[in-house]
């Protein structure tokens, strides 16, 4: 295979990995983790998964073209390899390299933010495999997150109520009377699904041998 159609080869295969996510979760290698930890807050459980997949989706794509790479440089002839386009291809294979950590780490962050995510729609399966390869002193922390989630819920259910009580008639009427209404009425829902996977991380951790002392809802 001559050195050109390498070349080509591996900027198809680059191209396709830089630009994955159009139509989909959008990968982005450079993104401040910061970020990514603020983004999450406000993505269900579902989106962040998407998003994570997306990431390894991308880091397969960007292996296979830098595992192409450096085998049509170990096939090269000795003058072939002194050449400046042997050089530049060398370069290109360590930035691709570089690229992949940085999407691993990102990856490894959104997977990270995905298993401590207080989510009342989290499906039960989910929790049980991943608190399959959990520590227990990890698994304490998620759940402690779910009943602070819960008493949380609890002072907002407090405060709407409140805000209705001291609105007048008139205002009672009104899109935001409505809009609090609708939330106080959900949030006996919300807390059920969330006392319900609370319950199963505490009973993972039981069963790890860990201290569950605390982590019962008043």
């Amino acid at each position: 295979m001559t050195f050109w159609r390498a070349t080509t080869t591996f900027l198809i295969a680059l191209s396709a990995a830089l630009f994955w996510g159009c139509g989909g979760p959008k990968v982005d290698e450079k993104k401040p983790l910061a970020e990514i930890h603020t983004e999450a807050q406000k993505m269900s459980s579902r989106e962040i998964a998407r998003v994570a997949k997306a990431y390894g989706k991308a880091i397969d794509l960007k292996r296979k073209a830098v595992g192409d790479l450096r085998d049509r440089l170990d096939d090269m002839e000795p003058e072939q390899l002194a050449s400046n386009g042997a050089t530049t291809l060398k370069k290109d294979a360590d930035a691709v390299a570089a690229s992949i950590a940085s999407l691993r780490e990102r990856q490894a962050l959104y997977t990270e933010l995905l298993h401590t995510k207080v989510d009342p729609e989290k499906p039960l399966p989910d929790i049980e495999a991943e608190t399959a390869g959990m520590d227990a002193t990890k698994i304490r922390a998620i759940a402690e997150a779910y009943l602070q989630a819960i008493y949380n819920g609890r002072t907002d259910v407090e405060n709407h109520q409140k805000r209705l009580g001291e609105m007048t008639d008139e205002q009672k009427q009104s899109r935001e009377a409505r809009r609090l209404t609708r939330q106080i009425a959900n949030a006996d829902a919300t807390e059920k699904a969330l006392v319900e996977r609370l319950d199963l991380y505490v009973a993972r951790l039981k069963a790890k041998g860990g201290d569950a002392a605390g982590l019962t809802v008043q």
